[in-house]
């Protein structure tokens, strides 16, 4: 079974991000492009991105484990942007979902606006996932 911080991280990235307007890419000295010709918007080192962010709580479908599993990352109208698990991609929105096999249908799949993200962390007392379910139950 993967070792995975995907809900920690992408919890504290949007904490960040939503008490900010911009949100500094910590801890990703080289961050990766992958898969967009949509440019990667900065403002004195910080990401701006296309349109509002969202957390989003997805089953990954497409695996080399040979299981669906649960993932959170942001999204914003264009672009992922995915730090778990010592990674720092930012790519193409469409892209990313195809790669994964993401679809975009509860109980699979759930984006959360920054009021309700930081109501559910503080009401759960974790970073989630709070409604998401699996095929798997990872």
């Amino acid at each position: 079974m993967p070792k995975g911080d995907c809900y920690i991280k992408t919890g504290k990235l949007a904490s960040d991000i939503f008490s900010r307007a911009e949100k500094k890419m910590k801890g990703c000295e080289t961050t990766k492009h992958f898969f967009s010709e949509t440019p990667i918007k900065e403002k004195n080192g910080y990401i701006e991105f296309y349109g509002k962010p969202k957390v989003v709580h997805a089953q990954i479908n497409k695996t080399s484990l040979g299981y669906p599993y649960g993932h959170a990352f942001i999204a914003d109208d264009k672009l992922v942007y995915d730090l778990s698990n010592d990674r720092c991609i930012i790519a193409d929105k469409n892209i990313y979902y195809a790669l994964a096999g993401i679809k975009k249908h509860k109980p699979y799949y759930y984006e959360y606006t920054p009021v309700e993200v930081m109501t559910l962390m503080l009401k759960e007392g974790h970073y989630g996932s709070w409604d998401l379910e699996t095929d798997s139950g990872v």
